[in-house]
């Protein structure tokens, strides 16, 4: 699967005083905003595209993007669009955790734009 597209989600979750409050990773129900969107290849595996999108986020940002790096909380989702189909063939989503990432259970109440679920 050389190319697939991902989403990265800037986690939004704020505490009782307005603080961001993700310190401790993703919890389903957390307030989710789209940061960006593209496309990479993910020919070697999850784990090293996951790395190369925290770097390209944190190190370099993409051409003409002026958002938040990606930190701890916040999520990507990986997957691959088929022209014609509605519903992706392959979708992963993946938080940032203290060390590297995890993947993220994503609530019924939480449907994401790349999300089988969402119609493109």
């Amino acid at each position: 699967m050389p190319n697939v597209q991902y989403a990265f989600y800037y986690n939004a979750q704020k505490d009782e005083k307005g603080r961001r409050d993700c310190w401790e990773g993703f919890q389903s129900g957390h307030d989710l905003q789209l940061a960006h969107t593209g496309e990479i290849d993910m020919s070697v595996n999850e784990h090293t595209t996951l790395q190369e999108l925290f770097d390209l986020y944190n190190i370099g940002n993409p051409t003409g993007y002026r958002g938040p790096s990606m930190s701890v909380g916040d999520v990507i989702t990986l997957y691959k669009q088929v022209p014609g189909q509605v519903v992706p063939f392959y979708v992963r989503h993946f938080f940032v955790a203290s060390f590297g990432f995890k993947p993220a259970e994503i609530g019924e109440s939480q449907v994401l734009p790349t999300d089988p679920r969402w119609r493109m």
